[in-house]
């Protein structure tokens, strides 16, 4: 799979682009604040309908003047089989709305559709930052394989606003209505994201080895909260199968989940007064997190600023890995990250990416990119009265 057109609209910096990109190693190079980076995340924004760098989506629509009430991402998508277009019009305080082919669709219908992998230096807080950004990356990668699993995020994002309300007002009748929905939602949720983290952690070992300079070993898992609330109260925990992601699509996880949910019904009546107490939700797979380690060390704290970027990058070629199918792979963005990899680690990127079907790559000095690399070269520029633009170098 692989992007042979991109048009923007009034996104970020650009007024209006079109360009034509091959499949391969593809570099954005140009000066710092010129755009580069606007481009990749309106790649990656179209997979996910999130960025990666921010959360409001009326960041993304060009705030110049004449002032843009939205903005609009347009790919033509090609797999070997088929050619689609995929168009998003992001819209500043409204619903954004989607065009599949040219025709209407919800936009959560264009999810799964442009599998894409992200790495960027904000990829760091991703062992240096909270809970909330790891159980985000396992989410959103969820999503890319399984589209329908945004729909019981939302919902249980409902739920703990609604459960939360009721809590504060002591309880009550409701409070098991809600106490059921919670625990079913969180159950689906944490089973998903153990089956993703199992199907991620041999990679993550591997790949680790290969861009490292170290032969330290690098693991993940899912720190299910669940567990150490169980063991709190003295309760045996339960024995429970997990199941693996094969061939880039996901597997069913409705045991494990069914498994899960009247064990969260459990926590829920141990914690009921502490959660009245502080009206707030203590049990669920909100209050999980992804455990990073290197050498059975907690990353956060231990590793280098070094090895804290071959964790990060580990990771994402994990990520990778997962979504991969038969017949396609993702599109992997590299946005400005060689110029924080020394030489070493470099040129075991370079190596590991050779044979991805399409690689993005940003960077300000074109040295950065290992010459050993064979690339299609692109300049970027800005211009204050026409913004950015993107033209192809010799």
């Amino acid at each position: 799979m692989f992007v042979s057109d991109l048009a923007l609209n009034d996104f970020r910096s650009y007024r209006e682009l079109v360009v034509q990109v091959p499949a391969g190693v593809v570099v954005f190079q140009g000066r710092n604040g010129r755009g580069k980076t606007n481009l990749v995340e309106a790649l990656g924004y179209l997979s996910t309908l999130s960025s990666h760098r921010v959360n409001a989506d009326k960041a993304l629509v060009r705030a110049g003047e004449p002032k843009a009430s939205a903005a609009v991402v347009r790919v033509r998508l090609e797999d070997g089989v088929r050619t689609s277009v995929l168009e998003l019009e992001i819209v500043a305080g409204k619903a954004n709305r989607a065009r599949l082919n040219r025709g209407p669709v919800a936009p959560r219908e264009l999810l799964g559709m442009l599998r894409t992998v992200t790495f960027a230096p904000e990829d760091l807080q991703l062992l240096r930052g909270d809970p909330g950004g790891r159980r985000r990356l396992l989410d959103d990668i969820i999503t890319q394989i399984k589209p329908h699993y945004v729909e019981v995020r939302s919902d249980f994002e409902r739920v703990l606003r609604q459960r939360s309300a009721v809590l504060k007002q002591g309880g009550g009748p409701d409070l098991a209505v809600w106490n059921e929905a919670a625990a079913k939602l969180s159950a689906q949720i944490a089973a998903h994201r153990l089956t993703l983290v199992k199907s991620l952690a041999a990679s993550v070992a591997t790949n680790y080895l290969t861009v490292s300079d170290n032969d330290k070993q690098a693991s993940i898992s899912y720190d299910l909260r669940l567990l150490h609330q169980e063991q709190k109260y003295g309760i045996e925990a339960e024995a429970f199968h997990v199941p693996q992601i094969e061939d880039g699509y996901f597997p069913e996880v409705s045991a494990l989940a069914q498994q899960l949910a009247p064990r969260y019904l459990v926590m829920m009546d141990h914690y009921a007064g502490a959660e009245m107490r502080r009206g707030i939700n203590l049990v669920g797979s909100h209050v999980d997190d992804l455990s990073i380690s290197l050498n059975e060390l907690p990353a956060k704290g231990y590793a280098s600023h070094g090895e804290t970027w071959s964790l990060v990058l580990a990771v994402r070629l994990a990520q990778m890995e997962v979504l991969t199918t038969q017949d396609s792979g993702p599109v992997l963005i590299l946005d400005d990250v060689f110029a924080e990899l020394d030489e070493g680690r470099r040129l075991a990127l370079s190596e590991r990416i050779k044979a991805v079907q399409q690689v993005f790559i940003t960077c300000a000095v074109a040295d950065d990119v290992p010459a050993s690399l064979p690339v299609t070269r692109f300049h970027v520029t800005w211009d204050h009265e026409e913004g950015s633009a993107v033209s192809a170098l010799e």
